[in-house]
């Protein structure tokens, strides 16, 4: 739809700009048909409003948003743009994406930033990391709070990442991605093939508005189906957790769908999020749950191990109780150890950084370095003690004398899509490329497939609503 000829406005002109692009879907075939690049990324507005567009580009304070559907560019000041959410495929994972750093969490942040790449060593001074992006990097110790491993290939996995691994598209309207949250929107589920292990750990973060309630299939044999035919079935809300079991129980195809005991949890009222760590044994049917570091129920199958069950997970939502899942960690597990952090007050003072391993202990360090694919720590008392790296969980340093970078107008925040979030000082968008700088890693330059979602105008709070609600 053009701009009407007496509509002179820069308001009018992108209101004609955006009803141009929004009406393409419902438009005609031969408006489609003239589609001849899948977009880019789609900018939201401080007026919440939308705009997509297949080539990006940030100079002298203006976003421009170029595409074959619009008669000519748009021109927008930055000060009106929030962020560029991209919708195309990612780069394939970078190699030695093996520890992610955790930065100190700055005043109103809601999560930190952090970086991905590879842990070379630690020292009472500094740490040192290697990305591909940055090269190696010494950076002064106060700075980070806590370094977390990644692990990958079957069995493991860290994430949401993006709406792609997740399979969020236009035939699914009952989630949406956003800042690596999982969204429900109305009834439905979503769900991945994690190829959980036999004996898994599970982690996840979960907030909700009013009352918590939702369920949780594990060893689904159909992740994208409410009601597959075999799983074990969590259901979770404020005062209990039940656990149901569905399969095949012989060669014949006999089947059951068993329940179990309901288990309280009289989560107090007042809570709208939580932590939850579940352990699950597939060949016994057993699963202890924690939430919030507490051990809260230990749940039997009735019925265990179907003949049938698989390897996947998901996430099932009401729409009456809309829920946002976040920091899913999946990894293996020994059957026997509860590796999970102690509950407040009741971790031993820490003077020296910690390293928390699979088997449930705490090793306190005064040094830690790389070898081949293993840690090598020093202990207070010079010691040392090796650990595979699938044995390490997360090294956690002292809390004090924390730092944080110094704060510009200009900031912006990037979205990996391979995992962690970094605040930069923006110079330019240009050919593909965004080129800034980052006081802690210097100038740096990065490939805009390299990332889910760029944040602008981020110290702006008014905002913040509609960034979660509208992205």
């Amino acid at each position: 739809m053009p701009p009407h000829p007496h509509r002179t406005s820069a308001g009018h002109l992108l209101h004609g700009l955006l009803m141009g692009t929004l009406c393409l879907s419902p438009c005609s075939a031969t408006a489609a048909e003239e589609v001849k690049k899948p977009p880019l990324a789609s900018a939201l507005l401080s007026n919440g409003n939308k705009l997509s567009g297949n080539r990006i580009s940030v100079e002298n304070g203006h976003l421009t948003v170029e595409s074959d559907q619009l008669q000519k560019p748009a021109k927008l000041k930055l000060d009106q743009v929030l962020s560029l959410q991209f919708v195309h495929p990612p780069l394939e994972r970078p190699e030695g994406l093996e520890a992610l750093l955790n930065f100190q969490p700055g005043f109103r942040m809601r999560t930190a930033d952090s970086l991905a790449g590879e842990l070379l060593s630690i020292n009472k001074d500094s740490v040192v990391f290697k990305t591909n992006d940055t090269g190696t990097k010494t950076i002064k110790r106060t700075f980070i709070s806590s370094i977390e491993t990644l692990q990958t290939g079957e069995n493991y996995y860290r994430g949401p990442n993006s709406a792609l691994e997740w399979g969020i598209n236009a035939d699914n309207t009952s989630w949406m991605f956003t800042r690596n949250h999982l969204n429900s929107l109305s009834n439905g589920g979503i769900g991945r093939d994690i190829k959980l292990a036999e004996k898994s750990h599970v982690s996840f973060q979960a907030r909700w508005e009013t009352s918590m309630r939702f369920r949780l299939h594990l060893y689904s044999s159909d992740h994208n189906d409410d009601s597959p035919d075999a799983n074990y079935d969590l259901n979770f809300n404020r005062s209990y957790v039940y656990l149901r079991t569905r399969g095949k129980i012989d060669a014949n195809g006999g089947s059951i769908a068993s329940g179990g005991r309901w288990t309280q949890l009289n989560l107090p009222r007042e809570i709208t999020k939580a932590k939850f760590d579940i352990y699950t044994d597939r060949k016994t049917g057993k699963i202890i749950l924690y939430i919030d570091n507490l051990k809260t129920a230990e749940l039997d199958s009735q019925s265990p191990d179907p003949r049938n069950l698989g390897t996947g997970i998901r996430f099932i939502a009401e729409e009456r109780y809309p829920i946002k899942i976040s920091d899913i960690t999946i990894r293996p597990w020994d059957g026997v150890s509860i590796p999970t952090q102690p509950a407040p007050g009741a971790a031993p003072k820490q003077q020296h950084p910690f390293l928390f391993s699979t088997d449930g202990k705490i090793h306190a360090f005064t040094a830690l370095k790389k070898e081949n694919k293993d840690y090598v720590i020093t202990s207070p008392d010079k010691t040392t003690n090796r650990f595979q790296a699938v044995d390490v969980i997360k090294m956690v340093l002292p809390p004090t004398e924390a730092e944080q970078p110094k704060k510009f107008i200009n900031d912006i925040r990037v979205q990996f899509q391979h995992g962690g979030q970094m605040t930069l000082q923006l110079n330019n968008i240009s050919d593909g490329k965004l080129h800034g700088h980052s006081k802690l890693l210097g100038d740096l330059t990065y490939d805009l497939r390299a990332f889910s979602l760029i944040d602008f105008n981020i110290y702006d709070h008014k905002y913040d609503k509609l960034r979660e609600n509208k992205q």
